[in-house]
């Protein structure tokens, strides 16, 4: 993507410079008398910040969902962190540093209840992918 400004679909317009995320990220659907969503994001930073930012997070997200009326059936999900080992060589065996921590690849699944699809993309949007 051009570092200039451009459009999405959802009618906004923004400058490059912030986190963008992937419409595919988020996916809601109806289940029962159960709404259904997922989502992948990445948080970078170390493996505490990650943590961190996640559980800081999810506590917005359980108090949005509650703040709709809506019924938390559970929210799971994984926090999967990575690394990236940096390595040089000089013409001999490569020598390797200490794992540089790259970022936390989070996978969510919410069960939820008594609330519109639109209500659950606004919460899930606002709370667990922030735009600065």
């Amino acid at each position: 993507m051009s570092h200039e400004a451009h459009h999405h679909e959802d009618g906004c317009t923004h400058a490059c410079g912030h986190a963008h995320h992937d419409a595919e990220a988020l996916v809601v659907h109806r289940h029962e008398d159960a709404l259904v969503a997922t989502l992948r994001l990445e948080l970078p930073g170390p493996p505490e910040a990650a943590r961190a930012t996640l559980t800081e997070r999810l506590a917005l997200l359980t108090a949005a969902i509650k703040a709709r009326g809506g019924i938390i059936g559970h929210i799971k999900g994984s926090l999967e962190l990575s690394e990236t080992s940096l390595f040089f060589t000089t013409g001999g065996p490569p020598e390797f540093k200490a794992g540089v921590p790259a970022a936390g690849r989070v996978t969510l699944v919410a069960i939820l209840l008594s609330m519109e699809e639109a209500q659950v993309r606004e919460a899930i949007t606002e709370c667990m992918l922030p735009t600065a």
